[in-house]
């Protein structure tokens, strides 16, 4: 019986050191991937061939992966290391509801595969056997204990869940010492979950596992994965964020992207940065709107594109109860260089070619852009910038952070806060590339982007933001330190 459960031990530790070094980037990630299916496999006391180990090797890594909540090898973290090519970037991002839809449709028709395969504890992985033989065998095999593991694996999802939301909500008031111990005890409950559906999954022989050997190992496992923690429980207060004003309001003193807003703006808040959308028109002039019509704002059916710059500024668009002309770019840029204020200009190319809204953009303002920065959700738009106007502060606008970027010429990313990481910021900042997180507007937000160590936050309302990161308390970093634990982005 102890050899047995030195065998659970072992491998819970195992699972745990895995995660620590998942957790601290280390090296020792890949060649735990390596040889640490080999290693399950061979405790079954078969002959390996090539055809067995391959088949073995897959099966472990549909379970490591697939499982996500539960698994150490979380598949999103691991998928920021595999830069795609910027091309591939960049029509990823403009399809993005497509791929992330046939993406999320693909995960949970695997997802559910893999929990109709994990009952089966008679199953033989290493078979020679045909593949999809076994397979459809062992798929009818596990219909009677199907909805068992299913509702074990919902019940523990719940209770995840459930404790994120409370933290997340602060509902949850935790001393550092408390929150260690859970994060300590989610942690090992998390790998006790996996161990056994493995064991369910493969047929283990147990006969060379030490007890007293495999308590050691696990009781070093749980003390790393203590220290990982309460390292991250005690990180020191990163400097605050700069506070950049999106679409140039302060809540609601005026209409989006209008020149009386941006000076209401200026005057209330003083942001670092006045964020705005310019559109080509059909004249080749610039306008400063998000949409690439006038719907929303002005109820009329003008699409920018397609109007000449004159018929456009003679339109009023409403927003908070207040109205204010649509605004030529030249004389935004003009106001804001009366009063100092930088800007952040956003490239909205709509259907416009790239090439020759940055060669008009260049031609009209090229030698007006001095303090201000300029981002874009087409990276070509920046390199093609970049390449003619080097020396201008230009970023990549990332609708989500899924998998790594490759080397290009932006200098800062803007990205949609949600999915960033600790990791993933430390990684840009290593690459020397700043992080502008979009859109915050509430304290416990601005405040987890800061612990984050981004370097600007873009949010609706500069002045509240400002004011309650200037005015934080301990208390409020170290509960935006447990939020940032539980959704596994610290």
């Amino acid at each position: 019986m102890k050899k047995i459960t030195g065998f659970y031990l072992f491998f819970l530790a195992v699972f745990l050191l895995l995660e620590i070094c998942l957790s601290l980037s280390l090296p020792l990630t890949g060649l735990y991937l390596l040889l640490g299916p080999l290693f399950l496999l061979k405790i079954n006391a078969q002959k390996l061939t090539l055809k067995s180990y391959g088949q073995g090797l897959f099966w472990v890594g549909v379970i490591c992966y697939l499982l996500l909540p539960f698994s150490p090898l979380s598949l999103i973290r691991l998928l920021e290391h595999f830069p795609l090519p910027l091309t591939v970037t960049n029509a990823f991002f403009y399809k993005r509801i497509f791929w992330l839809g046939l993406l999320g449709g693909l995960y949970l028709v695997g997802y559910y595969v893999c929990l109709r395969l994990l009952p089966s504890s008679n199953l033989q992985l290493l078979t020679e056997k045909n593949f999809l033989q076994q397979l459809r065998k062992n798929f009818d095999t596990s219909r009677s204990k199907h909805t068992f593991i299913f509702l074990i694996l919902l019940f523990f999802s719940a209770v995840t869940f459930l404790g994120t939301t409370l933290a997340v909500s602060d509902l949850m008031v935790v001393g550092k010492v408390s929150a260690l111990g859970y994060f300590v005890s989610v942690s090992v409950s998390k790998q006790i979950l996996l161990l056994w559906l493995l064991h369910q999954r493969l047929s283990f022989e147990t006969r060379t596992l030490n007890f007293k050997a495999s308590l050691f190992f696990l009781t070093l496992a749980v003390c790393g994965s203590a220290f990982v923690t309460w390292q991250k429980l005690t990180l020191p207060r990163e400097k605050i964020p700069l506070i950049i004003s999106h679409r140039g309001v302060d809540g609601t003193d005026g209409v989006q992207n209008t020149i009386p807003a941006l000076i209401k703006t200026h005057q209330r808040a003083h942001p670092a940065y006045v964020e705005l959308d310019i559109q080509l028109t059909l004249d080749q002039h610039f306008v400063v709107s998000h949409d690439e019509d006038l719907r929303k704002l002005a109820k009329k059916e003008l699409h920018i594109n397609q109007s000449p710059l004159e018929e456009l500024t003679k339109v009023q668009v409403f927003e908070h109860a207040k109205k204010a002309p649509l605004a030529d770019f030249t004389l935004y840029l003009a106001k804001a260089q009366q009063l100092d204020q930088p800007l952040l200009i956003e490239f909205k190319l709509g259907n416009v070619p790239v090439s020759p809204y940055v060669t008009q953009f260049l031609t009209l303002y090229g030698k007006e852009i001095k303090k201000d920065q300029i981002h874009s959700m087409d990276l070509l738009a920046i390199t093609t910038l970049k390449r003619s106007l080097p020396k201008a502060s230009a970023g990549f606008i990332l609708p989500f952070v899924l998998f790594g970027l490759p080397k290009n010429q932006a200098d800062f990313y803007s990205v949609s806060a949600p999915t960033v990481t600790k990791e993933f910021i430390t990684k840009a900042h290593k690459d020397h590339k700043k992080i502008y997180l979009w859109t915050l507007e509430q304290k416990k937000q601005a405040l987890e982007a800061q612990t984050l160590g981004a370097d600007a936050i873009i949010t609706d309302e500069p002045s509240q933001i400002k004011a309650s990161l200037q005015t934080a308390t301990p208390v409020d970093h170290f509960k935006a330190k447990v939020r940032l634990l539980l959704k596994g982005a610290l």
